[in-house]
């Protein structure tokens, strides 16, 4: 059974170890000359070579010809601490997140105190550093400060903020980035070629975004995409099904129906994403990040025009997109302009929390493609709403019906008497368009001042039995909802369209801001009040 890709193609070198330069070149300068401390932190995201330099590290350490930074590879302990290798009985490797508390820390000062079986160093490779207690870290701080000579420690985290300032303060801090896909893109397609597999281009691509630059992350995916070839050949399609990726020409579908304003065809868009099963929120992602290389293109464009050379930063940032992808691209860019992209890009941004927090992401994804819609369409922003009392009044009339040539000069035309029926029909329509409650159907006058009398008292409303309705239509579709309001809310009061909501604790407000219930109870507060309330959280 062949192992992981990730294990694999470990490096055993530091000048194997991709994309870190920052790194191995001054640990490569500090073994070559002998400038070696006791304590090494290396921090960095997931899957980017901490725990792997760590290991050639110990191994430059060790080497019978070293400390070097070109280990000899022939020594029992090179061999033991190559890739596939045994390990050493005198680097000892300790997972913090399940051996970062006071017992372990004594029982690594205890070890400490031992002399190397073999090798030169005693090294600990301290993986997972800042899941390490501040009680652990307290009891090896001496151990740490002032460790025997044979003694190496090198911690490795992702989150080098929580490891404690007394503990960084003593070693040498050496942080890693993740992988650039100028890096990453001819490494994968080398390790395809190693394993006798065809892929496309666009597919490195993909494995690129779908890792987000990380080493290992890359492998893993590359890993399973080799398993599910066919015939040894990685495609495109299949590959963006299984990462979950929206192909771009889904995206550029989407995008050239907004472009010409064509509803039905974005919608159409949209209801196939759903219907096949993809996340909404990656979709809107996948899409935003389209339109931020699309807004790359325009600045570039702009900046070619005037210089008459292409901006090197753009290829570095667009880079591995098939030339036809950039003509594609191109098109879209000069149908929308710069102005629409950032305005398009801004409303897709702030969605992108609303579609992954609400409990009916689909209603949000299609509300998103009707704001798409109103930047490129103006006139979808003018509804019935707008229209004027007089307008709505005035029933269409019929056409006048021509008057003979020759008519007696005596003869007087008498207007119609305009239908009372038709009339009081105009008048139940304007009395609905403004909401006014239902005695207005019967005498407007009066019920207009029915309505004024209902203002006036709802300001001093029944906020409570308003708020008790709502959190009754929310119990019957949402119960866990509703119990969540009732315990985090002790005040609302109404404050012109808004109801200010004060919460019992900072965090329940912060979560009801951030989750979507906002939209639960407003929709409650509009059903059962008639008016066009929102609510909102009372700041401190």
């Amino acid at each position: 059974m062949a192992n992981a890709l990730y294990r694999q193609y470990r490096p055993d070198t530091l000048d194997a170890v991709i994309g870190e330069p920052q790194v191995t070149v001054p640990l490569a300068r500090a073994l070559d000359s002998g400038r070696l401390v006791h304590a090494y932190l290396f921090s960095g995201p997931r899957g980017c070579g901490k725990t792997s330099t760590a290991r050639i590290f110990a191994r430059c350490l060790n080497c019978a010809k070293g400390p070097t930074s070109t280990p000899c590879g022939k020594c029992e302990s090179c061999v033991e601490l190559a890739t596939g290798g045994t390990g050493s009985i005198d680097v000892t490797e300790i997972d913090a997140a399940s051996h970062g508390g006071v017992e372990d820390a004594r029982s690594l000062r205890d070890q400490v105190s031992y002399m190397p079986s073999r090798d030169r160093f005693k090294i600990f490779i301290i993986d997972e550093a800042h899941m390490v207690t501040k009680q652990g870290f307290n009891a090896l701080l001496k151990t740490i400060e002032e460790p025997p000579e044979h003694v190496k420690f090198i911690f490795a985290t992702t989150e080098y903020q929580k490891v404690i300032t007394t503990i960084r303060s003593r070693t040498h801090h050496y942080p890693f980035k993740l992988v650039s896909a100028e890096i990453l893109v001819p490494f994968l397609r080398t390790i395809t070629e190693k394993e006798g597999y065809e892929i496309e281009e666009s597919v490195l691509n993909l494995l690129v975004r779908a890792s987000e630059g990380s080493v290992r992350d890359s492998l893993s995916i590359l890993d399973q995409l080799l398993a599910s070839a066919k015939d040894k050949k990685v495609d495109y399609e299949t590959s963006a099904l299984l990462l979950g990726i929206t192909p771009d020409a889904v995206i550029e579908s989407l995008l050239t129906a907004l472009a010409i304003a064509d509803s039905a065809k974005l919608f159409e868009v949209l209801e196939n994403v759903i219907a096949t099963g993809q996340d909404e929120k990656n979709f809107a992602n996948d899409l935003l990040e389209y339109l931020r290389n699309l807004l790359l293109l325009v600045v570039s464009n702009k900046q070619k025009t005037k210089s008459g050379a292409d901006s090197a930063a753009l290829s570095s940032v667009l880079f591995g997109i098939p030339k036809e992808e950039i003509e594609t691209m191109n098109r879209l860019a000069d149908k929308f302009g710069f102005d629409k992209i950032l305005r398009l890009s801004d409303v897709i941004a702030k969605s992108v929390n609303n579609i992954a927090n609400s409990f009916s992401p689909r209603v949000y994804f299609e509300l998103l493609g009707a704001n798409l819609l109103t930047i490129i369409d103006d006139s979808l922003v003018t509804t019935t709403a707008t229209t004027t009392p007089q307008q709505v009044q005035q029933p269409a009339q019929p056409a006048p019906a021509k008057t003979p040539v020759e008519q007696p000069k005596s003869a007087t035309v008498e207007p119609k008497p305009e239908p009372v029926q038709a009339q009081s029909e105009a008048n139940i329509e304007v009395v609905e368009l403004e909401s006014v409650p239902d005695e207005s159907k019967v005498v407007p006058a009066e019920a207009q001042q029915v309505a004024t009398a209902n203002d006036k008292s709802e300001n001093a409303l029944d906020v409570n039995k308003l708020f008790a309705n709502v959190i009754e239509l929310i119990r019957e579709h949402k119960p866990e909802l509703a119990s969540f309001l009732e315990n985090s809310i002790i005040a609302h009061d109404l404050q012109g369209d808004t109801v200010v909501l004060q919460f019992r604790d900072e965090n329940d407000a912060l979560e009801y801001e951030e989750s979507g219930f906002s939209s639960w109870v407003d929709r409650g507060l509009q059903k059962f009040s008639g008016k066009n309330l929102t609510s909102t959280v009372k700041k401190n």
